[in-house]
């Protein structure tokens, strides 16, 4: 399990870590997030958009940004209170423009391979922000109200 740092207060519960581009080891960080999220109750469905909007962002960072090298890094800072979470992942990378991404559900796209991550995670996030070099992603997910 890579190091974390963890931080509490009354409020929120916050942590960081540092990993290689591994994705074991990101998965590791994942479930840590995943499992902070269950102690704050926050419902099936929200787990299940955080999990998949982590898991594309995560693949993307190491794949994408760091191109598989073990020698650059992923950043990961989270913090989570009773009604949100906010998770930024950084990677190595060059970065790239978001807005520079095909739309993946034109047409003449639909049977590309890839290309859908970044959906996934705008879909699946209330908020989605990237750095201006496009190496740094901040999503937020508000907890959902329950039914």
């Amino acid at each position: 399990m890579p190091p974390t740092n963890l931080s509490n207060s009354s409020n929120t519960k916050s942590g960081s870590a540092v990993i290689p581009s591994d994705e074991a080891a990101a998965l590791d960080v994942q479930d840590q997030i995943i499992e902070l999220l269950e102690s704050f109750s926050f419902s099936d469905r929200d787990l299940f958009s955080i999990r998949l909007a982590l898991a594309e962002a995560i693949t993307n960072a190491i794949r994408h940004g760091n191109r598989m090298d073990p020698s650059k890094t992923v950043t990961f800072k989270w913090a989570v209170t009773a009604q949100r979470i906010s998770v930024n992942i950084t990677d190595e990378g060059t970065g790239f423009d978001p807005a520079s991404l095909i739309d993946p559900t034109e047409e003449e796209n639909l049977e590309r391979p890839g290309g859908r991550g970044v959906l996934l995670i705008r879909n699946f996030m209330d908020e989605v922000i990237y750095n201006a070099q496009g190496n740094s992603l901040t999503m937020i997910k508000q907890m959902s109200v329950s039914e």
